[in-house]
């Protein structure tokens, strides 16, 4: 039997979907999240500071999405104007890639800020290009 490329990709979706799943913290840990906000906010800067280790994306949605779920849940985020209910859940799943635009509302709507900071250790040497490489959409100009 023959198999079409959109049943590869639901049955690809749920070998990924099995292999990680999120397991939600204990009690004790969603309570003091939901009412002490320094500790929130070092929470997911603590895993988002762990972004380029293995797993560490998935490690980053993880705690950002118990921070939601110290909040209220996805639904009370929701309605908190956090964006749909459909977006943040795919968001927040393990193999989510949320836009900018919904990780910057999301952190908004539960009183988080994103912030940029230097990388500590030396800066890696990016090649310089020409001007002429970003004018325009034809080549050469």
């Amino acid at each position: 039997m023959r198999t079409t490329r959109k049943a590869a990709r639901r049955t690809n979706r749920a070998r990924t979907a099995d292999s990680i799943r999120y397991t939600p913290p204990d009690a004790e840990l969603i309570a003091r999240l939901g009412t002490d906000r320094a500790f929130a906010s070092e929470y997911v800067c603590d895993a988002m500071r762990k972004l380029h280790e293995p797993d560490g994306f998935t490690a980053a949605l993880t705690a950002l999405r118990d921070v939601v779920n110290a909040a209220g849940g996805v639904g009370a985020i929701s309605r908190a104007g956090g964006g749909s209910r459909p977006s943040i859940y795919r968001a927040l799943s393990p193999g989510g890639n949320p836009t900018l635009k919904t990780l910057i509302s999301l952190l908004d709507t539960i009183g988080l800020r994103l912030a940029i900071e230097m990388n500590e250790g030396p800066v890696p040497s990016v090649p310089r290009l020409s001007r002429g490489r970003y004018r325009g959409s034809r080549a050469g100009v």
